[in-house]
């Protein structure tokens, strides 16, 4: 399954609902894309998602087969 996590664009939410450290855990059999500065309101650069970080939120809505926002 193809996975794209978006920023929250809730009035001061600082939550992201992956967490770089916790990609190992996930489905290896499931693709996950991250928006462009997904984890920048923790610190987050996009290159900890690795090669999955850093996308456009319009390129993920036509890539993705679920969107998770937060």
């Amino acid at each position: 399954m193809k996975i794209a996590y978006i920023k929250p664009s809730f009035l001061n939410e600082k939550r992201v609902g992956l967490l770089p450290k916790h990609l190992p855990y996930c489905s290896p059999e499931d693709e996950r894309r991250f928006e462009q500065g997904y984890g920048e309101a923790l610190g987050i650069p996009d290159e900890a998602y690795g090669a999955g970080g850093g996308y456009l939120r319009e390129n993920l809505f036509a890539w993705a087969d679920v969107i998770y926002r937060l």
